[in-house]
């Protein structure tokens, strides 16, 4: 997830409509990459090849993707440039997603502490064991 162009690539691919549609998308993000292209620009050609009818987007362990400033302003600029409902599961929260995105209801985030075990839960448990 940290290789932009890979992650690009791999969207391309999921977000096809079909496999004609899915061989000029990568074709066209290999060129895109290769020549040194933005992430934005990747962003763009990514979101330009999506399935019309897509609506949901599930990114598992996007926290690989944080500690790449490309794939992270690729993956904003995805979200910005689409209509995705987006969910995302990642042990960091990703810098595109700013406080007001929060704030505005535009972002849910489940912190640690939400899914952790209270003592009355632990012990319910342990007890059923």
């Amino acid at each position: 997830m940290a290789d932009v162009a890979a992650l690009a690539c791999g969207l391309a691919v999921t977000l096809a409509a079909d496999e004609d549609s899915e061989a000029v998308a990568t074709a066209r993000l290999r060129v895109l990459a290769s020549s040194g292209q933005p992430p934005d620009v990747l962003a763009k050609a990514v979101a330009g090849g999506a399935t019309p009818g897509c609506s949901t987007l599930v990114i598992d362990d996007c926290h690989y993707a944080v500690g790449s400033p490309d794939a992270e302003v690729f993956l904003g600029e995805l979200i910005d440039q689409t209509t995705f409902r987006v969910l995302l599961t990642s042990r960091l929260r990703p810098e595109w997603i700013t406080s007001r995105m929060i704030v505005y209801g535009e972002v849910a985030t489940l912190e640690m502490s939400d899914l952790a075990f209270t003592d009355d839960e632990a012990r319910a448990v342990i007890q059923e064991v």
